[in-house]
């Protein structure tokens, strides 16, 4: 086995699920900047870097005609992947251990390639290949997914993690590697009293490592490897591979609030230049890590949202009103939060029936024709009189990331029927006395641990009354679990 793989043989690199790196979400930004991507019903997907497929593995449960392919350098994980695979009997799955530096350039043509915590990890020659690898495998409106740590705000983490390897200096085994780490973040946040700018940042950063678990303290910020780079540097890269910048999930189409007339100007003037634009942010925002989409060079694509696409995609948001009961009637201003923080405050009627009919609806994602009736229908208007301002509201509540906009229809429901279903592999995760579990949109959500024995029994063949029966529980309490479960996407339809 190659020695670049023994400290993930050594400290198992925890793996979940990130729903920003779902070909969903993907298609969804790539529709918006004025690609077509391919349909995800029958998508070719690669994953570099993998890990153990915590994150395939829950797609190719979700898109059953679909084929996904990952590798990784890890023996060990890639082996626990394929135990998985095998236990859920998934066929359109294929895993394989190997180092990127010995893989073909052209692995097969892809749709989608992902690459998610890799390319700030890896030496110069596997983020060459990487680069490679897209440029010879990406189908040719194939998008890839890279994320890595960005500049300037990676001067601050890289400030940390250097205290940490001076301090581990002479600790080769990897236990006392992450235990002093952690010592010395315990040291230092105890003699940090100050209120300098320098002692604010430090405390802030100090805080954000502590929490982290061993695999990730390991892996990310004691690992050889932890380059940063300028947004124009990864892209400069990414060229000359004839690869292009698609935009970005952390900042294209995010509403700039706050900001002065003069300063809104010259970045309106930046429009023609994404790169240069978000590079000027990235400055001001000290960003530390980016999500960016790259796509072939020579295609048209677009930094300007038109709201005409809109009406291809399904709107959703977890937001909630912090009234807690939406007065449609009133001219009061109503703020809806997302369990991230994002928020939207709003007094117009239309984007209140709106918000409040996909609070209702949540997790389930409703078509815009579908949502422009409903709203309708709430404030008594005809449907057609509200579409501009509805494709308005959606949009700003989308640049403000309280509203999501997708490609693809869940299967969750915020409902559970009469003989209540959650999907395979959350009845395979719960069966192990796995409290993580992977739900219908794609993401990592901890359940209480009287809850698992539950979950393996919601295979659709029994009833309410018979669950309750069975549980030796009420129908009541039994039904209000369900609905937590539905509202957390774990249930289907």
């Amino acid at each position: 086995m190659p020695e670049a793989a023994s400290p993930y043989e050594s400290v198992v690199y925890p793996g979940y699920a990130y729903p920003q790196t779902h070909p969903d979400q993907t298609a969804a930004l790539a529709h918006l900047c004025g690609l077509t991507p391919a349909p995800l019903e029958n998508c070719r997907v690669l994953e570099v870097g993998c890990g153990d497929a915590a994150n395939l593995i829950p797609m190719a449960f979700d898109l059953p005609r679909a084929s996904f392919r990952g590798f990784d350098l890890a023996e060990s994980s890639i082996d626990r992947g394929k135990k998985l695979v095998r236990e859920a009997g998934l066929t359109n799955l294929t895993l394989e251990q190997l180092d990127i530096l010995d893989a073909p350039e052209y692995l097969g043509e892809f749709d989608y390639i992902i690459a998610h915590g890799f390319y700030s990890w890896v030496p110069p020659s596997a983020r060459d290949k990487l680069f490679a690898i897209c440029r010879a495998s990406l189908a040719p409106q194939g998008i890839a997914f890279v994320s890595y740590n960005t500049m300037p705000g990676g001067h601050i983490r890289r400030m940390v993690r250097e205290m940490m390897l001076f301090h581990i200096e002479r600790a080769h085994d990897p236990e006392k590697r992450i235990n002093q780490a952690r010592a010395l973040l315990g040291f230092l946040r105890q003699i940090c009293h100050g209120d300098d700018a320098y002692q604010r940042i430090l405390k802030e950063e100090l805080e954000r490592v502590y929490k982290y678990p061993p695999g990730y303290l390991y892996h990310d910020d004691l690992s050889p490897f932890n380059d940063p780079v300028y947004l124009h540097e990864f892209v400069s890269h990414a060229s000359g591979y004839d690869l292009q910048f698609l935009g970005d999930l952390n900042s294209s189409f995010v509403h700039l609030s706050n900001i002065d007339e003069v300063s809104a100007q010259a970045l309106r003037e930046l429009e023609g230049d994404a790169v240069l634009r978000e590079q000027y942010l990235d400055f001001a925002s000290c960003r530390r890590f980016r999500q960016t989409l790259l796509c072939r060079t020579g295609l048209a694509v677009t930094q300007h949202l038109t709201l005409e696409r809109l009406g291809a995609l399904l709107v959703s948001s977890p937001a909630v009103p912090a009234s807690g009961k939406t007065e449609l009637g009133s001219d009061e201003e109503e703020e809806f939060r997302t369990p991230r923080n994002a928020s939207l405050k709003t007094s117009h009627p239309v984007m209140k029936a709106a918000m409040a009919s996909l609070f209702s609806a949540w997790p389930e994602r409703l078509a815009f024709d579908r949502l422009r009736e409903t709203v309708a229908k709430l404030l008594d208007v005809p449907s057609d009189s509200i579409t501009d301002t509805l494709r308005q509201g959606v949009a700003f509540g989308f640049s403000m990331r309280v509203v999501e906009l997708h490609f693809h229809a869940t299967r969750a429901t915020s409902h559970p029927a009469g003989y209540p279903k959650t999907t395979a592999l959350v009845r395979l995760q719960a069966s192990k006395g796995n409290s993580f579990l992977t739900n219908l949109n794609h993401e990592t959500v901890k359940v209480a641990a009287d809850t698992l024995n539950l979950l393996p029994l919601l295979d659709g063949s029994r009833s309410l009354q018979g669950l309750a029966e069975e549980l030796h529980a009420s129908v009541v309490d039994l039904s209000a679990v369900l609905s937590q479960l539905a509202r957390m996407a774990l249930i289907e339809e």
